[in-house]
Order: structure tokens, then C-alpha cells, then sequence
């Protein structure tokens, strides 16, 4: 808050209890708006407070201690159409959240305790499109601090932040993986964004960085210190990327279990992604690294027709310590019966960089990096023939290239195509297992300078 010395008024003073059983939204609205419009702190007491959508107002200071808890009503009626539309194509039944705000400022949540979405009422495990309310979507608020609390089991996303302005989140635990689509923290069109000593344990992206309108690009984010695990990526820059995305900085974090990519970039609808550096990352179990693509396609409302290809450029990588156990070597699948999408498997490891050659990736660097990939894969294991990236704007994709494409690697430890200015320094790669694929492929690639990195002979032990 801009004043964090503002007087703290509990929430029982507006009459608002824990533990009653019973829906508490309208008296817990009524709580925030005083609160807000007085200046002071809304501070919950231990217990569980179930409610439905809430809406915070400029001011808002709600403090949720240890031992309290935000608790979703598991009553979809509880959550109005009242919140605006989710963005992407064709997954509406995110449309509805939790808690909500809009043209707000000077935000802060906080406390220590718990906000839970309350997934598993939200559940269908034959139909993964009943409507799931977010856990938390702010749109075109400003001046927002949300620092330790639990943010638990959203039944879609964790949050939504939306052409906002100064966010800061810090000391946080997200867990969601009772549903699909359980992200952490996405930001599309934001400013001035800082996540730091946050623990990720999802479903689907940790952290997504996008931008949809061209004039509100995505720009200046600072993400260090955090730990990441999920069925999918652990940061995706890109995809919802009609805007442009720069000056992101991610440093000393850790990747566990990460079953498609570490970090991935995609410029999808057009823009520019530009300006990224990547330093002092450990990452163990990460089936795809790095992933940095170029192609075209619509995800977002509003596109009416696909777009030419955007650009990916200026992207350093940095002192990382890339390390694959046996693990790698079992099937982690998404727990719904009606997809069977099998995560990790060392044919489909690897740093892969990728662009069709009218849109080539730009100065691109891998610089000191230590790879212990497991390997253990035959050419008999993968295809023969390695898809190229096609122009959808004249050629059909499916089957061919989606934004996982291929779900196989025809490389071990690196794959770039179509780079111009790319740099490898001081690269160790080593080996667990025999492999029978190529070491590392470039492919059309134009070298800022002669690459340096080393192959081990041996391989490592297993244990």
C-alpha cells in the first residue's frame, strides 16, 4: 500500500465470521468497500470464509493470516458473468472468477494464510470444460502487492493480470493440479512487473508472459528467486503475442519436473519478443530446457485472420545447470481419461530453436551451460523425417505443427534452425546413456562467432 501504516479493522467489526457454514459473500463485499473507502486494513480472522466472486476497489488492503482461508463456494451460481471474458479462443468456461478487479489502484493482499479455489467441486473428470471460475483476474489496475499467501487449487487459473501497471508478488505458494488449465501467474500487457521467492506447483504454466493488443505491450518483468514444477512449462513467453513482449529478466531459480519446457518462447500472432535474459538457472528434470519458436497462428479473440510471421530476438542464456535423472524415462500423464498426453521421455528433450528461414530467429546466445542429458535413444525410437514450420496463412498445419510440435527430437542436446547471429560459448554436454541421435544440429544458422562446446565421450553414472 502507499501507506503501510494505515489502521487494521478486523473483519468481525463489519460483522463478518469465519467457520459459519454459510456463504458470506455479501457481507464480506460490504467489508471490502468500507474498508476501502475508510483507508483501512480488512483484516480476517482464523477460519474459513466461503464466498463467491469478490470485488476489490481502489485501496483495497485485505490482509488473510495464518490460519485463515478464502474458501470458493463450489456453487457456480455464486460466480456472476459480470468479471470480462476470458481472452483465448474457444475456453469460455474461464470466463467467470473469484476475486475481481478493474480500473483499481494501490491493491495489496497479504498475511500468511490461504485463498483456495475450492477445484475439486469444479471437477468433471470426463469434461474439462464445465465452467471453472479463476482464482484471481485484475484488469488495468495499478500499484498491486500480493505477498505471502497460499494460493490453492483454482479451478482454472491461479490468476489473470491484464494491461496492469506495477505488480509485485512475492513469497508465494501456488499449488493447482485437481484441473487442467492450472496456471500460476499470467500477465498480458502489463508494466513493471516483479515476482520473487514464489514456489509453483502446477498443472499448466507457471508463469505466462503474453500480450494481445499491439498498443499495450509486455515489457519490463524481473522474475528471481522462484522454484518451478509443472505438467507443462515453467515460464511461456509468448503464444498470445499480437503485441510485443521485452526487457524480461528471469536469475537464479529452479526448475523440477518441469514435463514439456523449462522456458519457452513463441511468437505467434505477429509480434515482436525481443530483449530477454535468462542467468544462474538450475534445472533437473526438465524435458525440453529451452524452446524458442517462430510461427503463426490465432489463440485470442478479436484476430480475425492469421497473422505473418513475428519476430524472436536479442535472447541470452546464461550459466544454467541442466541435469535429467531416470525419471525422465517414465510416462507423466494429464490425470483426465479423455487425454492421454505423455510429458517427459528423453526423445523429446533437448534446447530447440526453430523458425521457418523468412523469419529467422535473431542473436540468440547459449553461454556456459552444463547439459547431463539421459539419452538412451535409438533412431528407430523417432520419425525420419523432421517437420518443417509452415506459413498458415497458405498451408495446412494440423498434423504437422502445433505449439508442441514435433513431440520428438531428432537432436540430443541442441536444435536450432534457422538462426541468424547465434552464439554458443562454453557449452559441457554430457551423456547418461548411448545415444544414437546427432549431438547437436544447426541448421541454417548464421554463427556470431566460432561455437565452443565440448561432447564427453563417457558417460555419466546413472545413479
Amino acid at each position: 500500500m502507499k501507506n503501510d501504516n494505515i489502521r487494521t479493522v478486523a473483519a468481525s467489526a463489519y460483522g463478518v465470521l469465519p467457520q459459519t457454514g454459510k456463504d458470506v459473500t455479501p457481507l464480506l463485499q460490504r467489508a471490502i468497500d468500507r474498508a476501502a473507502e475508510e483507508r483501512v486494513c480488512l483484516a480476517l480472522e482464523e477460519g474459513s470464509y466461503i464466498c463467491g466472486t469478490l470485488y476489490l476497489r481502489s485501496h483495497t488492503s485485505l490482509c488473510i493470516p495464518s490460519g485463515a482461508r478464502l474458501l470458493g463456494n463450489g456453487d457456480s451460481s455464486f460466480y456472476p458473468d459480470t468479471t470480462g471474458p476470458h481472452r483465448y479462443l474457444n475456453e469460455e468456461w474461464m470466463n467467470t472468477c473469484f476475486i475481481y478487479a478493474e480500473d483499481a489502484e494501490d491493491i495489496r493482499l497479504f498475511g500468511g494464510g490461504e485463498i483456495n479455489g475450492n477445484a475439486r467441486a469444479f471437477h468433471d473428470e470426463d469434461d474439462w470444460t464445465v465452467p471453472r471460475p479463476m482464482l484471481l483476474r485484475l484488469r488495468r489496475c495499478r500499484d498491486i502487492v500480493i505477498e505471502d499467501l497460499r494460493l490453492f487449487d483454482p479451478a482454472s487459473w491461479t490468476s489473470s493480470f491484464l494491461e496492469c501497471e506495477n505488480v509485485t508478488a512475492r513469497r508465494l505458494n501456488f499449488r493447482a493440479l485437481v484441473n487442467l488449465n492450472g496456471d500460476g501467474l499470467d500477465f498480458d500487457g502489463c508494466r513493471n512487473v516483479l515476482i520473487e521467492d514464489c514456489a509453483f506447483l502446477q498443472s499448466d504454466d507457471c508463469i505466462c508472459l503474453t500480450c494481445h493488443d499491439p498498443d499495450s505491450p509486455m515489457e519490463d518483468v524481473v522474475v528471481r528467486r522462484c522454484r518451478f514444477s509443472s505438467w507443462t512449462d515453467g515460464v511461456r513467453i509468448g503464444m498470445n503475442s499480437a503485441g510485443d513482449i521485452r526487457n524480461v529478466l528471469i536469475e537464479n531459480c529452479a526448475f523440477e519436473n518441469v514435463w514439456r519446457e523449462g522456458i519457452k518462447i513463441e511468437s505467434t500472432e505477429g509480434g515482436t519478443i525481443e530483449k530477454l535474459r535468462f542467468e544462474n538457472l538450475f534445472m533437473l528434470n526438465v524435458r525440453r530446457p529451452f524452446y524458442y519458436l517462430c510461427n503463426n497462428a490465432v489463440v485470442t479473440k478479436g484476430i480475425n485472420e492469421i497473422p505473418p510471421f513475428g519476430k524472436v530476438a536479442h535472447v541470452r542464456a546464461s550459466h544454467i545447470e541442466i541435469a535429467d535423472t531416470p525419471e525422465m524415462t517414465q510416462s507423466h500423464f494429464y490425470t483426465y481419461q479423455h487425454i492421454k498426453c505423455v510429458q517427459g521421455d528423453p526423445c523429446s528433450g533437448g534446447i530447440r530453436c526453430d523458425a521457418p528461414p523468412a523469419s529467422p530467429l535473431e542473436d540468440i546466445e547459449f553461454s556456459n551451460i552444463s547439459y547431463l542429458a539421459l539419452g538412451g535413444v535409438k533412431k528407430s525410437d523417432i520419425p525420419a523425417e523432421w517437420p518443417t514450420v509452415p506459413d498458415a496463412r497458405y498451408e495446412p498445419v494440423q498434423g504437422r505443427v502445433n505449439n508442441y510440435y514435433p513431440d520428438w527430437s531428432r537432436a540430443v542436446f541442441l536444435d536450432c534452425r534457422n538462426v541468424d547471429g547465434l552464439k554458443i560459448k562454453d557449452l559441457s554436454l554430457r551423456l547418461r546413456r548411448p545415444d544414437e541421435r546427432e549431438k547437436c544440429i544447426f541448421e541454417n544458422c548464421r554463427f556470431a562467432e566460432s561455437p565452443a562446446f565440448s561432447v564427453s565421450s563417457g558417460f555419466a553414472d546413472l545413479t
